[in-house]
């Protein structure tokens, strides 16, 4: 299984182009091992089996736009020092390509570590509504980090880590690649390993009992990011689709959304916690349905940080709000 790139020696000259170092900086000396990741939940499972051992540090800050946000020079230069770079794949890093590259161009030792190496991907589902429960899941190894805009991320859905199971595998190739890179410290991280799947099992399980337990069998959200999660307990994400997050829907999309939401007893509206509420809003007031928040968990509040709200606080908050939407018997 092919989870780590390693970056050959190159020419320094793409660096001196872009002013990232200069003529004469030689490699700081630095104590133990520093992980780079890419957004909060490559940084939440890097943190997980890494511990003390090593720094964590994530480059895309609290609250960021995870479908804008781009890696800085300044950080880029910083990956040149860095012994490992973790990022999910599955086009959810625009960017990483070019980062390659250049630290290519630079000669650094960094080595990438890609989470989602080997996971099977479902189709993107941008534009789309889902009601099959089963789809064809292709291979991504071919894949390519496509132009980015909005939020086509291109052919594959890379909302991986909103599935607690696909999160169990990211974890695994994580922690073969750490292994790699700091096999000194691979006894503490098959013992973080172990208690963070355990974790993330027990869970999974709180989900699937409480989901099957109740009469959810679908939801309407604006932000189609939960096909992975909607998979894994055999729910229908409806995507409110063909429209942002500050756009009206047509007229003719709010009436067949209207028509769902009725046939299926919707009586709740999510919106991705991250953005706007103001679509969900406008199809809620058509049906007399409340309007509650599911989160995407790429790139928690400075304030959830800080009052140490985490990942898996962040899911239990999710299957709360999706037990809440539940219709009453």
């Amino acid at each position: 299984m092919k989870i780590i790139k390693k970056i050959g020696a190159a020419a320094l000259a793409t660096f001196m182009t872009l002013g990232l170092m200069s003529c004469g900086q030689q490699p700081k000396e630095k104590d133990g091992m520093t992980f780079y990741t890419s957004f909060y939940p490559m940084y939440y499972f890097t943190k997980t089996l890494v511990g003390d051992k090593a720094e964590v540090i994530n480059l895309m800050p609290p609250g960021a736009d995870s479908h804008d946000f781009e890696p800085s020079a300044d950080q880029i230069r910083k990956l040149v020092d860095a012994d490992a770079f973790i990022y999910q794949g599955a086009g959810m890093e625009f960017w990483v390509d070019k980062v390659e590259d250049t630290l290519e161009k630079e000669g650094a030792k960094t080595k990438f570590i890609e989470a989602a190496d080997d996971i099977e991907l479902l189709p993107a589902g941008a534009h789309h509504h889902h009601d099959e429960e089963d789809h064809d899941d292709d291979d991504h190894e071919d894949h390519d980090h496509e132009g980015h805009e909005g939020h086509d991320h291109g052919q594959y859905d890379p909302h991986l880590w909103l599935s607690l199971r696909k999160s169990s595998q990211m974890l695994d190739n994580i922690y073969e690649g750490l292994v790699e890179v700091d096999g000194k410290n691979q006894a503490s991280y098959k013992e973080n390993l172990d208690k963070a799947k355990t974790d993330l099992d027990k869970l999974d399980r709180e989900f699937a009992e409480k989901i099957q337990a109740s009469n959810l069998k679908y939801f309407i959200i604006n932000h189609e990011a939960f096909q992975y999660m909607a998979q894994d307990y055999g729910l229908t994400q409806i995507g409110i689709s063909g429209v942002g997050t500050e756009q009206d829907p047509s007229p003719a999309l709010l009436g067949q959304l209207v028509d769902r939401a009725k046939e299926n007893n919707i009586n709740t509206i999510f919106y991705d916690a991250s953005g706007s509420d103001k679509v969900s809003q406008v199809l809620a007031k058509e049906i007399g349905a409340k309007v509650l928040p599911l989160t995407t968990i790429h790139a928690p509040s400075k304030e959830d940080m800080d009052k140490g709200i985490d990942y898996l606080e962040l899911m239990r908050q999710n299957l709360s709000n999706l037990l809440e939407s539940a219709p009453h018997s």
